[in-house]
């Protein structure tokens, strides 16, 4: 990968502003055309399906482009994580163990190093909450975790919405008890997504200068 491909931040912000025309369409006059259209574009079977008000689709458009970007952002931090312990390698956990079967497994060319990187990022973000990826960042990469109170908010949003028939459940109260309850469905308007857009392109802009710094020979980093 060359260093003109490794900016990261800059790949994740310009897939952040394709949202932006996505979220356009979150308009009475789109919903309109779009409910009119329904008989040649949608079998009759499936029109129940549909949404019927422009509240709903409005806030089927917001969820569909949140999700998305949500996906980006974790994909962001994933790669932020694969391409320091590529410069690195040396600050893979010294325990780390794998087995013959899993070198062996996938791609032929791959070394071991990148399987060591791959178990890593499995664990680091598997069902941890970013509280926990923040302390990791800091502790094994020595980077300081942003901080942008909407970022965890947002993680508690996605869970929502994919795990919990788009209902808030007590994490996301506790996050803004004045704008959620157990229960109350999450309706989003395009505004609130870009502002979490917003956010999550602050938080790069952050972050991605302390990953330029690190260096393949940094001893700070051992």
């Amino acid at each position: 990968m060359t260093e003109k491909k490794e900016n990261l931040a800059g790949h994740f912000i310009g897939q952040l502003d394709t949202l932006v025309a996505f979220l356009a369409l979150a308009h009475d006059e789109v919903f309109e055309v779009v409910r009119s259209e329904y008989d040649n574009w949608v079998p009759s079977d499936q029109h129940s399906t549909l949404p019927n008000s422009f509240a709903i689709y409005q806030t089927q458009v917001s969820h569909a482009a949140f999700l998305l970007g949500f996906s980006y952002f974790e994909a962001f931090l994933t790669d932020v994580v694969h391409l320091i312990f590529r410069r690195r390698p040396v600050i893979l956990p010294k325990d780390r163990k794998i087995s013959f079967g899993e070198i062996m497994s996938g791609d032929p060319g791959r070394d071991v190093i990148e399987v060591l990187i791959e178990k890593e990022v499995q664990d680091v973000f598997f069902a941890k909450s970013f509280g926990d990826i923040a302390a990791y960042f800091d502790s094994r990469l020595n980077i300081t975790w942003p901080s942008i109170s909407s970022i965890p908010k947002a993680k508690a949003l996605r869970n929502c919405i994919i795990h919990n028939m788009a209902r808030a459940d007590a994490r996301l109260a506790e996050t803004d008890p004045t704008r959620w309850r157990v229960g109350d469905e999450i309706a989003m308007t395009p505004s609130e997504v870009h502002a979490f857009g917003l956010d999550a392109r602050r938080f790069a802009r952050e972050l991605w200068p302390q990953v330029q710094r690190q260096q393949p020979n940094d001893p700070n980093q051992d």
